[in-house]
Formats: C-alpha cells, structure tokens, sequence
C-alpha cells in the first residue's frame, strides 16, 4: 500500500492467478475551489491502469445516460450534478465503468448517503473499474445497515477470481431501457 496524496491510497491486489490495483479516494466536497477539484481529478487520472477505484467522490452521476452509454447503465441514481459531469468525464477519457449502475437494486442498496435531516438521500461513493477488468466486479452493493452512527452507508463490491484473463476485452451488457 502507498500513499499518492492526501485524498488518494494506492493497494495492489491479487486475486486467484490475477492482480489488480485499487485507489480509496476521497473527492473535494461542493463548495472546494475549483483548484482543489481540478488537482484531484488530475491526481487520479495520472494513476488510472488496470484498477479499481473505490471511494468518496462527492459526485452524483444519476440515470441519465445520454452520452455516456458507454460508461454507465440505467440503474444509477438520482440526478447528475457538475462533480458527477466531471466523473463521467474522467471515466470517458480513461475507459473506466461505473460499476454501481450495472446492478439493478433497490434504493436502500443504492444510497451512500443520507442527510442528518432524513430528508436527502444521494449517491456520491462509487465503484469504478477498468474496462478490462471490469468483468471481475460481480455485483456492488449498499449495506444498509453498516452506518456506524454515521450519514453514510457501506458500499461493497463482489468480486470474481475466475475470470479468465485481464487482458480480454470485455463487451458492454445490452440493456434494454
């Protein structure tokens, strides 16, 4: 494990005969300058390679997926704001998927976040992969449950070891709308 900012930690992981690494980030919330986002998302995109990114974005990224089918299916949630644009961006630019819209669930097992007023509820942790490796997330879920006293809830990724290589081209899902 290695550090690469203060908003970013690097981990290499290896699965069955494979390796992967992931990134836990930590987005500029709303309201950061505009400096602090950009150096982030340059930071992140300087380590994009056969990996999965999981954490904090501060971002909402939504359903709609008019431009950026490539990236994302329609089981996100919620509508986009300028931090989800500039995510679905990044993801355009670097081949990654966002993988919490290939799942469909309910919304309790969508929800990252919910406002100490009860009242909001948003997506802003996600699971992005490589589009190479992208085969190797099974499913992404919410633990509704898991909020330790806290307005976000646990998001988890199941993975698979038995994919065959990362080297194989994985096809994007045909998802009837």
């Amino acid at each position: 494990m290695s550090f690469v900012s203060e908003r970013i930690i690097r981990a290499r992981v290896n699965l069955g005969k494979n390796s992967f690494t992931i990134l836990k980030v930590y987005a500029p919330q709303q309201g950061s300058s505009e400096e602090e986002k950009t150096k982030f998302l340059e930071e992140l995109e300087g380590q994009v390679r056969e990996i999965v990114i999981t954490g904090d974005l501060n971002a909402q990224i939504g359903t709609d997926r008019n431009g950026y089918e490539e990236v994302m299916v329609p089981f996100g949630y919620g509508r986009r704001n300028v931090e989800g644009e500039e995510i679905l961006k990044l993801c355009i630019r670097n081949h990654l998927l966002v993988k919490n819209t290939f799942f469909k669930k309910q919304d309790s097992h969508k929800i990252t976040r919910y406002g100490w007023d009860g009242e909001s509820k948003t997506v802003i942790d996600y699971i992005l992969t490589e589009k190479l490796i992208g085969g190797k997330v099974r499913d992404t879920k919410v633990i509704p449950s898991e909020h330790l006293d806290s307005d976000y809830r646990l998001l988890i990724a199941d993975l698979n070891d038995k994919v065959k290589s990362l080297n194989a081209v994985q096809r994007m899902p045909k998802i009837k709308e």
